[in-house]
């Protein structure tokens, strides 16, 4: 794998920025109320702008078994000791090892962000982005975050990414929390805050910064760099973003990402020479009905049998009717060709090779 190279232009505007707050604090951005057209706004990779929702109808539910860590954890914390703090926080907040309560995961993340803990700047800013025991503040939230960032945590400079590429906090589940705040989406000032937490290291953002650059979302469209990050995410992280990219091509997603059956169908393909089972269920979906490529059942057969070989969590009855469903369309011939087209799938896969 060749060595990556510092992205000497938004390395210059991450210095200019930094010389700039120095100087002054960074504007908040202006808020208005989230509208449910917004929540249609899907992020450019994945989820992973997720908290519970309605956590306060969780409190009281313990999602995994006491260990011993928590207890543990309490005794430091109480001690004053930030980093357990912190882990504190997180196990009020999602229920380890201790019935969930929002209220006290927030006042053990304020203890230890207090101390100026930058891991728990960044948590209390989540509670304040999703409103977890406390109203949502999305103008809180930026500010803990840049105070994160500014002391060098990947996942704050990540988060502050987030933030910009949709316009505010959208869950996993594409919701915004009650009374929500939004802000205008700036594609431009998300891929710096990406390019910053992947030059520190973030997986995460790398794995954003792939996609900006392979759809110009915030950045000139540049392949080179493309390549560069997906390179640094692996191979699964690498095929879950093309393959990602490529859904937002194939349904759209407004103003941001405009629909494209082509480039949609591009990405998939990609997405499935990678092994990635989504992907090679959905390029057989696309050839079956003939979206962004030519219609084929051979095809269509032959890479729904591959998902299914490599693991596509799909149960065995409905597997059995997608193939019943083919095998009644098609010639005895179309099924052999497709077995064949399948075998060669399966072994390229699993080579250095690549099936196209």
């Amino acid at each position: 794998m060749r060595t990556l190279t510092p992205l000497l232009l938004f390395g210059a505007l991450a210095a200019t920025a930094t010389a700039a707050t120095a100087a002054r604090p960074a504007a908040i951005p202006a808020m208005h109320a989230c509208t449910a057209d917004e929540a249609d706004r899907r992020r450019i990779a994945d989820d992973r702008m997720e908290t519970p929702d309605d956590a306060a109808s969780m409190r009281g539910t313990a999602l995994q078994e006491p260990d011993g860590t928590f207890a543990a954890d309490l005794v430091r914390a109480q001690a004053g000791d930030a980093p357990a703090q912190n882990r504190v926080g997180h196990a009020y907040a999602a229920g380890n090892g201790v019935l969930r309560d929002p209220d006290e995961a927030l006042r053990w993340y304020q203890r230890s962000a207090h101390q100026g803990l930058p891991a728990a700047q960044s948590s209390l800013a989540e509670a304040h982005l999703f409103g977890l025991g406390t109203p949502p503040d999305l103008p809180r939230a930026i500010t803990l975050y840049r105070q994160a960032a500014a002391q060098g945590n990947a996942e704050a400079m990540r988060r502050l990414g987030d933030i910009y590429a949709i316009g505010g906090p959208i869950n996993r589940y594409n919701r915004y929390p009650a009374g929500a705040q939004c802000i205008a989406v700036d594609l431009p000032e998300a891929a710096r805050w990406y390019v910053k937490a992947a030059e520190a290291g973030d997986a995460f953002a790398q794995e954003q910064l792939a996609i900006a650059y392979l759809a110009g979302l915030g950045v000139e469209p540049d392949l080179v760099q493309a390549e560069r990050w997906l390179e640094a995410i692996g191979k699964e992280r690498r095929a879950h973003a093309v393959f990602y990219l490529a859904d937002q091509y194939l349904y759209g997603r407004g103003d941001v990402v405009p629909r494209d059956l082509a480039k949609g169908a591009h990405y998939t393909l990609i997405a499935a020479e990678l092994g990635h089972p989504p992907g090679l269920a959905q390029l057989g979906a696309l050839h079956e009905y003939g979206t962004g490529v030519e219609q084929d059942d051979v095809k269509a057969y032959a890479y729904a049998l591959a998902a299914h070989d490599e693991g596509l969590p799909i149960d065995d009855h409905q597997f059995a009717n997608q193939v019943a469903t083919f095998q009644a369309r098609m010639t005895e011939a179309q099924q052999a060709e497709a077995l064949q087209l399948f075998r060669s799938i399966r072994q390229l896969l699993h080579s250095d090779g690549t099936y196209l």
